[in-house]
């Protein structure tokens, strides 16, 4: 199993490089230093190497905003931690991060992909349920609209992570930076 989580790391990089559909099984076998005909004894296609690569980043994704929002009675504190949890993801498994972020959307057209819309809804409803409670609550704004806050928080996660300007800063230090942006936008 070692050798098949190898030619998974490398197809991932290949694809956050060229794009989903730009990345050959050829380009993927010569980075992985083997024969093309070699990678069908570890994967039946190109997308399945997709498909396991997606699923695990959603996975992480929404097992990490779970976590976030079921540990914080606070909402503002849920949402900090959900910014963080993402972002966190974003520079820890950027190859996957940037698979999820250009290619998902185009993927999601295709039958063998429908789950990415299902885990991106599963994402949405953790975050809006939890921006609902937070203004039930008082924490947060009364005239909040749910779905373009999800919207903002989502592609400020994806997005964030992917600037060289932002600097050397860690993961935690950007999250609290995009965070603060965040929780302070959707006060009450």
């Amino acid at each position: 199993m070692h050798r098949r989580s190898e030619i998974l790391e490398t197809a991932a990089a290949v694809f956050a490089r060229k794009g989903v559909a730009g990345a050959t099984v050829r380009d993927i076998a010569e980075e992985a230093h083997m024969l093309s005909g070699s990678l069908y004894h570890y994967f039946a296609s190109k997308d399945q190497m997709v498909e396991e690569i997606l699923r695990f980043g959603f996975d992480e994704l929404v097992r990490g905003y779970s976590e976030a929002i079921a540990d914080n009675s606070s909402m503002r504190q849920a949402i900090r931690e959900v910014v963080r949890t993402g972002v966190r993801f974003m520079v820890q498994q950027p190859v996957v991060g940037t698979i999820i972020r250009n290619d998902s959307r185009a993927l999601q057209q295709s039958e063998r992909f429908a789950f990415i819309g299902e885990y991106k809804d599963a994402l949405r409803r953790l975050v809006t349920d939890a921006l609902a409670r937070g203004v039930a609550a008082g924490e947060l704004r009364v005239d909040l609209d749910m779905e373009v806050t999800y919207y903002v928080l989502s592609d400020a996660i994806l997005g964030g992570a992917r600037y060289p300007s932002l600097g050397d800063r860690s993961a935690d230090e950007l999250a609290d930076l995009i965070s603060e942006v965040v929780v302070r936008g959707v006060s009450a």
